[in-house]
């Protein structure tokens, strides 16, 4: 548990990742996020687990139910809920993971401190992810920004300045340092940073299918975006990103008129978009996730 940029997603994304999920027989992560869908929740999941089929596209969310839950019956399972901002939405969900005694596992990451209370009396034990201090926010920036580069001494006092006002948040400083290890690696630079929080753009001679590709295997590189999924030849299908990211970039992308994005519900939506170079309108129920194809 934690607020929004704390290393949350991070953290559970490492253990995840790591060798000892060896230990279960099959593993399932899911985002699910504020505006919560039972049936996409499922229909995930099941493609997580390798066993969503066209009909089941067809089906009731109790028989999606049903299907999820015969699939963990007996098997030693790691299901992963990212993102959890309600408690209802966690009743709903539970019922769909069988409890066999057998060493299975369900990590919840939440911002919300009464979901984390709740979920506790049934799961095991709380973790709160609290604020980098302000030598872990300057040593993680530097890994960030640096990579297997040395710091230069002479930018230290400034590299510090930038790395405190982001909060301690490991998400921010992530992003900074990333942004950072793109650009000149002077005091000079660093001292526009912290004192604009300005980043200009890179100049870059290439096509612009090529720079695309580029810019995204970078994002990739410094775990702005994730990888979701891949084709057989190893092309990126979809990338996702994290929320707050996804947020600023909707935010910065009307302010420019590059992107205009709305939920469609039924109600007028064209208010606002005459001036927009692209619309985006998306029935709720496809709201659940943020999820960027690489088409």
């Amino acid at each position: 548990m934690g607020m929004g940029g704390s290393g949350k997603t991070t953290l559970a994304r490492t253990l995840y990742n790591d060798s000892l999920t060896k230990h279960f027989d099959t593993c399932a992560w899911i985002t699910v996020s504020r505006e919560y869908n039972i049936r996409v929740t499922l229909l995930t999941l099941l493609e997580c687990l390798r066993k969503l089929t066209d009909k089941m596209h067809h089906e009731s969310d109790d028989k999606l139910g049903e299907y999820v839950h015969k699939t963990l019956k007996g098997r030693r399972y790691l299901i992963v809920i990212d993102d959890m901002w309600d408690t209802w939405a966690w009743d709903l969900m539970r019922r769909f993971f069988p409890d066999d005694r057998n060493g299975s596992r369900i990590m919840l990451t939440t911002r919300e401190l009464n979901v984390a209370t709740y979920a506790a009396s049934s799961l095991s034990n709380t973790h709160k992810m609290n604020p980098l201090d302000d030598d872990s926010s300057w040593e993680l920036l530097v890994e960030k920004g640096f990579r297997e580069v040395v710091c230069p001494n002479d930018m230290e006092g400034i590299g510090r300045e930038i790395a405190k006002k982001l909060g301690g948040l490991q998400l921010a400083i992530s992003v900074m340092g990333g942004l950072l290890s793109a650009f000149a690696r002077t005091v000079e630079f660093w001292d526009l940073v912290e004192k604009n929080g300005f980043v200009k753009p890179l100049a870059n001679n290439s096509s612009l299918e090529d720079a695309a590709k580029l810019y995204l295997k970078s994002l990739v590189d410094r775990n702005l975006l994730l990888v979701r999924r891949q084709e057989s030849n190893g092309k990126v299908k979809t990338f996702s990103i994290h929320d707050l990211l996804r947020k600023l970039c909707q935010k910065e992308s009307c302010e420019d008129k590059l992107l205009w994005s709305k939920k469609f519900d039924g109600e007028n939506i064209t208010e606002g978009v005459e001036t927009m170079r692209r619309v985006s309108a998306h029935p709720s129920s496809l709201l659940c996730g943020s999820v960027l194809s690489s088409d």
